[in-house]
Parts: structure tokens; C-alpha cells; sequence
């Protein structure tokens, strides 16, 4: 799976690592492997949202770009299963995508029925069988099942916890992007906001290249 990361940190691998273990597992578990793979991506700055779902463009060549998954440091700080619990969120959009079906409205604010169902598909559940007057059917819960299975993994706690003083002087900052990539066949891709990065790659082990 192909992740990118948005951040000033250098310690990534790690991050990277569980993020892209929970979505081999949860594809594998909850959703049979069904889901395609996608961009997950990491900023540092605040976003409203702690983290979101954007549908891979296809280009006029045929050519499909991988669809992203967004999180921000400040979500990453909450800890493992709250992480977890929104990489489902994003992964049920994600499904809602490959199979064609419209799970939201209202410039994507609205979780309609579509997406209940498929939530309801792949094993959460709705404690409150309302929905939520302005964002429907969002707030699922994981079953005690799927606490246990989720815990059964062994994902590391430490990678869903950031030191938020480290980046919080610079959420105001006018962010410049930079590109760095490693040396796969199928490239990871590094963005941070200064023009230098010390990290090797968890896969190559070889040194990030800067490619602006």
C-alpha cells in the first residue's frame, strides 16, 4: 500500500508501519479484502476535520490515482483505537467509492442510509437508531467483537501518539511543500514544509530523494 506523509517529523516509520498493518488487517477482517489501496496521509497542521476521505482522480489517459485518506497529528494524539475507529469511518466511504453507491449528501456532511447500511455490513453498529441532525448516520460503534480483534493485532499504542507541542507553533505557518521519494517500485512519497528531511525509507532503506 502506498502511504504518504505530510509532516516536519523524522520518525515516521513507525506510523507508517501500524498505519499500513490496520489496513491490511481491517481490509482482511472486516471488509474481505474488498477495499483497493489507498494514499494515507499525515499533517501536521490543524485541520476542521481530524481526518477525511478524497476519491482518486481518473485522468483522460485511463490512468486512476490512488484515493487518500487524510488524518491530522491532532487525531493521531487521541491513541490507537480512536484512530482506528476513524480509519474505519474513512475505509466505509472508501467502499461506498469502489461499489458505486452514494453514501453521502450535503457536500458530504450527511451519512445517509447507504452509509449505514454498509457500516452495518462490515459489523458496526448504532447504538442511537436516529440520525444526527446534521451529520446522519456517522456515530457507529465497534461490537465488543471487534474491540477484542482490533486488541488481538498487536498494533502499536506509541505510533498513535504524537507530541502535539512539537508541531503546534507551526499550524499558523504558511506551509511550502516539499516531495521526497524513496527508491521502491512503488514509491513512497514524504511531503514536509522545509526544504530538508533525514529519513530512510521502512522499506528500501535507503534515504528519502527530494523530486519537487
Amino acid at each position: 500500500m502506498l502511504t504518504t506523509i505530510t509532516t516536519n517529523q523524522v520518525t515516521i516509520r513507525e506510523t507508517i508501519k501500524e498505519l499500513e498493518k490496520a489496513f491490511i488487517l481491517m481490509n482482511s477482517h472486516f471488509f474481505k479484502n474488498e477495499l483497493t489501496p489507498v494514499h494515507i496521509i499525515l499533517h501536521t497542521e490543524s485541520k476542521k476535520s481530524s481526518s477525511w476521505y478524497t476519491v482518486g482522480k481518473t485522468w483522460d489517459s485511463g490512468e486512476k490515482e490512488l484515493s487518500e485518506i487524510h488524518f491530522t497529528v491532532d487525531h493521531l494524539n487521541n491513541g490507537k483505537i480512536p484512530t482506528i475507529k476513524a480509519l474505519m469511518h474513512e475505509l466505509i466511504h472508501h467502499l461506498a467509492n469502489i461499489r458505486g453507491e452514494s453514501e453521502t449528501s450535503r457536500n458530504g456532511h450527511w451519512h445517509n442510509k447507504v452509509y449505514k447500511r454498509l457500516a452495518e455490513e462490515v459489523g458496526m453498529y448504532y447504538p442511537n437508531k436516529k440520525a444526527d441532525d446534521k451529520q446522519g448516520y456517522l456515530n457507529f460503534e465497534f461490537p465488543q467483537e471487534a474491540y477484542n480483534v482490533i486488541n488481538s493485532w498487536g498494533l502499536d499504542n506509541n505510533a498513535f501518539v504524537w507530541n502535539k507541542s512539537e508541531v503546534e507553533g507551526k499550524k499558523k505557518a504558511k506551509i511550502n511543500s516539499y516531495k521526497w521519494t524513496c527508491f521502491c517500485s512503488k514509491p513512497q512519497i514524504v511531503r514536509t514544509s522545509k526544504a530538508e528531511l533525514s529519513a530512510i525509507c521502512p522499506h528500501c532503506n535507503k534515504q528519502f530523494e527530494l523530486n519537487n
